[in-house]
């Protein structure tokens, strides 16, 4: 799956999934998940927008880790939607893959990433468009790259 925002794919792993966490330079990150899942989500082409923008602030500079993504309905069956609507309660951190297959990690367990999960419903009131995932975090590092 590809879409034009840069991202092949994006996996959603909730924070109480890690049993291991650990950023082994300015930009490098191991990490593990206690259970053996994988939650990728059915990007829209075009649907995937993440990022970490800086903000320089008096005690440093702070990154807005963003992810708004858009995704395909026939991919959402009931059990992704009851997991992706705990993302207002439980934190999470996003596994962003590039088109160049670099592994880029938003969030982390002290800064998780929380939002809303919502169907976005089409021009006319019969038409179903999409589901859109929104969430955020403010973190003391940029986005970190994946150490495998």
């Amino acid at each position: 799956m590809n879409n034009l925002g840069g991202y092949k794919s994006v996996e959603l792993v909730f924070i109480d999934e890690l049993s291991y966490f650990a950023v082994t330079s300015s930009s490098g990150v191991y990490l593990r998940k206690s259970k053996d899942t994988q939650r990728l989500l059915p990007l829209r082409q075009s649907g995937a927008s993440v990022d970490a923008t800086p903000k320089n602030e008096s005690s440093g500079t702070l990154y807005t880790h963003k992810a708004i993504i858009s995704l395909l309905s026939a991919g959402v069956d009931k059990r992704l939607i009851a997991e992706l609507e705990q993302v207002a309660a439980r934190g999470s951190i996003l596994i962003a893959t590039t088109n160049n297959n670099e592994k880029r990690i938003f969030g982390n367990p002290n800064y998780p990433l929380f939002g809303t999960f919502a169907e976005i419903p089409g021009e006319k009131p019969s038409d179903f468009r999409h589901y859109e995932l929104s969430i955020s975090a403010t973190c003391i590092h940029p986005a970190l790259t994946l150490t495998e």
